[in-house]
């Protein structure tokens, strides 16, 4: 699976004049079966339906196998796609909805007839193809769309949320039919889904969205022990996320104690997210227990029971097949490896005044921001994210700002920069590879700019993100 079929190049495409995909970039191996996952809204099913060629670009380049293809007609790409909603032709039979495309590329009628017998085997319906599809259940026109759509034989088979409208059990009986007929096939998948336990059971590489950009990629592994920041560890189940301070190698500090863990090459006295995972923790004797806490809540959940744990500065979510009640006094414990090391999310912080109603200035440049704060002319502080800057060509002239690159490191699919605009040294995120000495153009959304009187409010800031932006 190293070569790659698909290739997505700083791809952004805006509705009426708002970003619903962002510059982003990835590319997909032939035989892949990649995952498209995030909430409603950040742009997935926009970027399967530009790849398709139902929509275009408004930049960016979409390549398969080197070519690119932005400008070809859907019917001139060897993409076939499936449907939520499976539009099967209700008129049809079974056997002549799979036929139809062949029919009409006017294939010998010997060809077809093996064609759709075949990928009606591959589906798990041979015999089926005399009846008429709305005496079918829904997973069986699923598999009759998923049979017309491989019988074009696409080099990549795009899949749109296709088992949203499923039962869950039914659901769950398809996602293993779906990678038992890409292992079966070998075509590569891209599919799209808001699912988080669909995403993980299915995917070879998972791609992480939100709000028109990725956010991690990785396998399901990967992105469930190594999340790269609070939001996808708390997309990609739940989670316990503490505040810590990594002092050294294999040593961290939360909730007042040290615990030994497997990360490392963090600088001394490290401000870090630790992430426990509830399945990690177990219960163990007052004694010898890393924690202790009293049961608050307790729910059924079939496999397990999961628990609310108070254990004085935070409450623990904990899973376990041990039966404990409200009220117990608990020891919790866990190994190292449960324990995962995320680096504290970065801000920038930058002086600026406010100039009117929704108008901030700094750095030299005014921008929009959604903010009202009485009285013109106010000094406050401007926080800004290192991946919510805008990276733009130099050359750009819509670019509010201009940055001189000085330092690049990659981490986990993106590079984190250190760049000066002037005397100011700012930090950002790119998925573009940028280099000490690139210079390149900045702007920034009016969403992602916040601003505070000082920086106390950074605190009351942080309860805003975690009670509405983590939501999204």
């Amino acid at each position: 699976m190293s070569n790659t079929i698909i290739e997505v190049r700083d791809l952004s495409k805006e509705f009426d004049g708002e970003v619903v995909v962002n510059y982003i970039n990835f590319n997909v191996a032939e035989g892949e079966f990649v995952t498209l996952l995030g909430p409603s809204g950040c742009g997935k099913t926009t970027i399967l339906r530009m790849i398709a060629g139902f929509e275009t670009p408004t930049s960016g380049d979409i390549y398969l196998y080197g070519k690119k293809i932005n400008d070809a007609a859907p019917n001139e790409r060897p993409v076939n796609t499936v449907f939520q909603n499976y539009a099967l032709f209700p008129h049809m039979n079974v056997f002549n909805n799979i036929a139809f495309s062949l029919a009409i590329k006017k294939l010998p009628k010997k060809q077809i007839e093996e064609k759709v017998n075949y990928y009606l085997d591959v589906v798990n319906l041979s015999g089926y193809g005399s009846r008429d599809v709305s005496s079918l259940s829904g997973g069986q026109q699923q598999r009759v769309a998923i049979a017309r759509a491989l019988a074009n034989e696409p080099k990549v088979l795009l899949l749109d949320e296709p088992l949203s409208a499923l039962d869950l059990k039914l659901r769950k009986e398809m996602q293993q039919e779906l990678k038992r007929i890409q292992k079966e096939v070998q075509i590569t998948f891209i599919y799209v889904t808001h699912d988080q336990e669909e995403a993980l059971s299915l995917s070879d590489k998972i791609i992480v969205m939100r709000k028109g950009e990725i956010l991690q990629i990785g396998s399901p592994i990967d992105i469930y022990d190594e999340p790269i920041n609070s939001y996808v560890a708390d997309f990609i189940g739940e989670s316990n996320i503490i505040d810590a301070v990594m002092h050294k190698n294999y040593e961290v500090e939360f909730l007042g104690k040290k615990f030994k863990c497997v990360d490392k090459k963090f600088p001394e006295t490290t401000s870090v997210k630790v992430v426990i995972r509830p399945e990690d923790i177990e219960f163990s004797s007052l004694e010898n227990a890393q924690l202790t806490g009293t049961i608050i809540s307790s729910t059924f959940k079939g496999v397990h029971y999961e628990y609310k744990a108070d254990i004085g500065e935070m409450e623990f979510l904990v899973q376990s097949t041990v039966e404990k009640s409200p009220g117990d006094i608990v020891g919790l414990s866990f190994v190292p490896n449960a324990i995962h090391i995320m680096r504290a999310e970065q801000r920038n912080i930058i002086s600026s005044k406010m100039k009117q109603d929704n108008v901030v200035s700094f750095l030299g440049a005014d921008f929009e921001c959604e903010h009202e704060i009485a009285g013109q002319s106010q000094d406050v502080l401007a926080v800004i994210k290192p991946a919510d800057w805008i990276i733009l060509d130099k050359a750009d002239k819509s670019a509010k700002l201009e940055a001189v690159i000085q330092y690049s490191s990659y981490h986990s699919e993106r590079y984190e920069c250190v760049a000066k605009i002037g005397d100011f040294t700012i930090l950002l995120e790119s998925i573009t590879a940028l280099k000490p000495g690139d210079r390149v153009g900045l702007d920034v959304d009016s969403d992602d700019i916040m601003i505070i009187l000082d920086e106390e409010d950074l605190i009351e800031m942080d309860q805003e993100m975690d009670e509405e932006e983590w939501e999204d």
